[in-house]
């Protein structure tokens, strides 16, 4: 055998041990590629936009593709054709979701060029509303570590709705209160310890503390609470919700709450006789002393001390902001209700993402 054909065996060998372990390492990858949001588009479905199915059709050419259909969406922002940006732009995250600029561009072209062309505020609310939610539930999975994007979003937060420049800005402030109730349950109540910021921040930081400590899955909270998982079944038999997804879990939490001031209200009764079976069962758990402990977890306090006060005449079905149940109730460490806001907050079905369930 002389020198050249050892070389070429050794090549050959190293050549196909390299093949077999690139083989073996592109299914992980694949899979770590799949869980991280990192791949792209790359099927064409049927009614999908002409420029999605060229874009994925172009194969590694879409780049260029892209930033053609970047031009043409300026050129249509710049012409006051808004709404075929976003068609535009929506097309371009769905081609490439690692081009952080045009998920900007998407989001404010929503909360600030589209908003103000419409003529109430609760349609102003549900663009600027749509703006947060594309960068909060695509954008940032997307794309994490990018500042741009998490900065877009902290701007609207901070200008469009704590800001005063917008006409509807009042409106923008309200709904978000009312969803963050829905979520969190009321705020601490206001004492004279307040007068000491130290203690008035302290407070605030423990109310929400008892959410980042709640188990991260409800399989948890039933392993230290295993009478949750009694109330869970009668929550899916009697009440039929499953909160088993991001929108099942806003719009339960929306009825514990619209259920709770009703039952302070002192127009509960006529509220009860135009409720129907699936709210009253409801309102029998939310207010059945049994269920005191599973609602709050192993430490939760007794409904006495859960009570934060009368609700102000007129608090009804619309209006859970005025539910007069201290958080810690719904949300101490073990409790249900932390986990399914931690739950929650894995898609999209944070605030914005209210609906109405069927047959409540």
């Amino acid at each position: 055998m002389t020198r050249d054909t050892r070389v070429q065996l050794v090549a050959a060998a190293a050549m196909a041990a390299c093949l077999a372990v690139s083989g073996l390492l592109a299914v992980n990858i694949t899979g770590m590629a799949g869980a991280a949001k990192m791949t792209y588009t790359d099927r064409a479905e049927e009614g999908q936009p002409v420029e999605q199915t060229v874009g994925i059709a172009l194969g590694a050419f879409r780049g260029i593709f892209v930033n053609f259909l970047w031009i043409r969406a300026n050129d249509m922002k710049e012409a006051g054709k808004f709404y075929d940006a976003i068609q535009l732009a929506s097309t371009i995250t769905k081609l490439q979701p690692r081009f952080p600029r045009v998920w900007v561009f998407h989001a404010w072209n929503m909360a600030y060029n589209i908003s103000v062309t419409t003529q109430t505020p609760e349609e102003r609310w549900q663009w600027v509303n749509a703006g947060i939610e594309l960068l909060r539930d695509k954008g940032v999975p997307a794309n994490p570590n990018d500042m741009l994007i998490h900065k877009e979003l902290a701007w609207i937060f901070l200008h469009k709705i704590g800001g005063f420049t917008d006409d509807a800005n009042t409106y923008y402030k309200r709904r978000l209160a009312y969803e963050w109730t829905v979520v969190l349950g009321p705020p601490p109540r206001k004492s004279g310890a307040d007068r000491d910021r130290k203690k008035a921040i302290q407070k605030y930081v423990d109310w929400l503390t008892t959410f980042s400590e709640a188990p991260q899955a409800m399989e948890d909270c039933i392993k230290g609470e295993p009478a949750v998982a009694g109330l869970l079944e009668k929550i899916r038999t009697e009440v039929g919700v499953t909160v088993s997804t991001p929108e099942e879990i806003m719009v339960f939490l929306t009825n514990y709450e619209r259920v709770r001031a009703i039952s302070k209200s002192v127009l509960h009764g006529e509220w009860e006789k135009n409720m129907r079976p699936r709210t009253l069962a409801l309102e029998t758990m939310a207010g059945d002393p049994a269920n005191e402990k599973v609602w709050g977890g192993a430490d939760g306090p007794p409904a006495q001390a859960a009570a934060g006060g009368e609700v102000p005449h007129g608090a009804g079905a619309d209006d859970p902001v005025h539910a007069e149940v201290r958080a810690d109730r719904l949300a101490a460490p073990r409790g249900p209700r932390a986990v399914l806001v931690g739950e929650g907050r894995g898609g999209g079905g944070g605030p914005g993402q209210r609906r109405e369930q069927d047959g409540l």
